[in-house]
């Protein structure tokens, strides 16, 4: 099936797409830093995650489309020799990805897109189960400051 538009409206519409900040990046975030959750975007490690949660866990926000949702993902129709592999193999990496994070010690968690539009919570809630001990729970806001000075660890 033929483009619908002609190849240099294709390529500005195309040159637009950014790998950072997107609409569903600014969301997680701003749920995070809302729930004033310690976390870094964006940060420097094997991988490329989104979201660095202190301290040890990695968040990825996975396209339903690039990373092929088993909710979401309809496969594209046309170019299907070029698809089918470049989707697979993006599939993958992110098992590659993860395995390596995880045996360096990372907790890694993979949140859909979909997950994020219907319920920007669901991150929150994943990166709180995901927290190894009373310590880093603390610093997703899990545990009252007042009550950490006292040596109560009492939950909100």
């Amino acid at each position: 099936m033929p483009d619908i538009v002609d190849v240099a409206t294709r390529s500005r519409i195309m040159s637009r797409i950014t790998k950072k900040w997107s609409q569903i990046d600014r969301k997680a975030h701003n749920f995070l830093k809302g729930s004033k959750v310690r976390h870094e975007m964006y940060p420097k490690l094997p991988g490329s995650p989104d979201i660095f949660v202190y301290p040890n866990i990695l968040v990825f926000l996975d396209g339903c489309f690039w990373h092929c949702c088993p909710r979401c993902f309809r496969p594209p129709k046309s170019r299907v020799a070029y698809w089918h592999p470049k989707l697979a193999g993006n599939k993958r990496r992110d098992k590659k990805i993860s395995r390596a994070l995880r045996q360096q010690g990372w907790k890694v968690i993979r949140i859909w897109e979909h997950e994020i539009r219907a319920k920007p919570s669901e991150i929150l809630r994943r990166t709180r189960r995901a927290a190894p001990s009373a310590l880093a729970r603390r610093s997703l806001g899990c545990v009252r400051l007042s009550a950490v000075a006292q040596g109560s660890t009492r939950q909100r």
